[in-house]
């Protein structure tokens, strides 16, 4: 189902949906590798947080009928760049 969804969706929306993915690793790569510099920027917006580490890490997305791929997104690629292998 997925793999069809994805082939099925608008090339608008995937692309989208890859750009958010690539700009969401890279912030928690940054994160990941800041060794204690919790700040972070790139083209002229500054985020900062307080990370906490865990050892696991749980999922929840919405279903029914709507769809937030964005849930999906901004939950899975923290925690895999996290090196969460349990979620």
């Amino acid at each position: 189902e997925v793999v069809a969804a994805w082939r099925d969706a608008d090339e608008e929306l995937r692309a989208a949906l890859q750009y958010a993915a690539g700009r969401i690793r890279a912030y928690h790569e940054a994160q990941r590798d800041a060794a204690g510099d919790p700040s972070w920027g790139s083209d002229g917006i500054e985020v900062e947080e307080l990370v906490r580490p865990v050892s696991r890490a749980g999922l929840y997305v919405p279903g029914g009928r709507a769809a937030y791929p964005s849930t999906v997104l901004m939950t899975a690629i923290p925690a895999r760049v996290a090196g969460v292998r349990s979620s």
